[in-house]
Formats: C-alpha cells, structure tokens, sequence
C-alpha cells in the first residue's frame, strides 16, 4: 500500500501573492499590474463606445376598422312658384277679294279662335280708294252659325269712307273679350269701288 503522507508532500505549495508581491506601473499612460514578476495591463487608453446598431424595421399597421352607416338625407326645400307669363300682343288678318270687281257684301268667311283675347282695334286697307263696312258676329261653337244679332261692333265697325286706309285703335262700344272656341263671323255690309281689303284685328292674349 502506498505511502498517502509521501505523496501529500510531494505536491507543489501554490502560495497567494502578498500584497507586497503586486506592483502598479503605469508606462505611456497605460497601467499595468506586476504581479510574480509579471506585467499585466490594468486598462488602456479612453474608453470609446461603439456605435448603435440600425433600428428594426416597423410591424405592419393593424386593419382600419368598419366605416359608420351614412346619415339620412334632410328634405328638399319646396320650389319657387312659376312666375306670370307675359301677355302677347298681336293682329289677326284677313283678305277679302272681289277678283277685280268691287268686294261682294253679304257674309265673307268664318273663323275660330282658339285662344282666349281681348280686341285692342282694327285697321283696314284697300286696293283702291273706295268705301265699305265690315261687320263681325260672334258665338260660341256650341252656338254656331252666328247672325246679326250677334254683332260685337257696336258702333265703331271697320269702316273705309272714299279712303284707302282707316284705323280704330282705341275701342269703346265692341265686345272685346273672347274665350278659346269662339267663333267669328266676318259680313261685308257695304262695298263701293274697292276690289280688294284687308282687315286686322289687334288683340292680346288672355290664354
């Protein structure tokens, strides 16, 4: 069996330096510690922090929520009421001709309204100096044919004495309104000389 106590002996004693045994040097501003005779640097130069790394990438954004329900539309406004149309002022025309022969009397023509009016005046015009009288009946359509006794000239009928031209723009005694359907029969009373006439009827429009 081995001698345990020779091989204790034996061993190498590790000895932990002194205080003594440990010297601080400081050589071209580095500090070093001797320790056994050795030199080993305590820290060298400034310390110098490294730069930071590049950030991460961001995350993707999260979804948008839903949009709310739109609100109800509020209600029109009522609308302007139409404004009122103009009257239109014209003349209604028509020729009688005798074919060179002075104008025959009795009745000429019929004629329907088919607006409402009332008569402003007449103007009458011939070929030829001369003399007639135009008279104008009127009815309802329901009441046709007309006669005389439904003349509307009073006294003021379209009237040529030995003239060419003669006019009435401001009547007094007709019955000057008419309602669409009206019916007008034109009756030459009277005829001398003239072959051919024209009369006008001024109106303006009720309808």
């Amino acid at each position: 069996m081995a001698d345990r106590s020779k091989r204790i002996t034996e061993l190498p004693i590790l000895t932990t330096p002194q205080l003594s045994d440990v010297t601080v040097v400081v050589h071209n501003g580095v500090t070093y510690e001797s320790s056994l005779g050795s030199l080993v640097p305590l820290f060298t130069g400034t310390t110098e922090s490294g730069s930071s790394g590049t950030s991460g990438t961001s995350g993707t954004s999260g979804t948008s929520g839903t949009s709310g329900t739109s609100g109800t539309s509020g209600t029109s406004g009522t609308g302007g009421s139409s404004g009122t149309s103009g009257n239109v002022n014209g003349s209604l025309n028509f020729i009688i001709d005798g074919g060179g022969s002075p104008i025959p009397t009795g009745i000429s023509m019929d004629i329907e309204w088919r607006f409402g009016a009332n008569i402003t005046g007449w103007s009458i015009l011939a070929d030829q100096s001369g003399s007639t009288i135009i008279d104008v009946w009127e009815t309802s359509f329901g009441g046709f044919p007309p006669s005389v006794a439904n003349s509307v000239t009073g006294s003021e009928k379209p009237t040529l004495s030995n003239a060419l031209s003669n006019q009435n723009l401001s009547l007094t005694t007709w019955i000057s309104s008419l309602v669409a359907g009206d019916i007008w029969r034109i009756n030459v009373d009277s005829a001398t000389t003239v072959t051919r006439v024209t009369v006008s009827f001024h109106y303006t429009r009720t309808s």
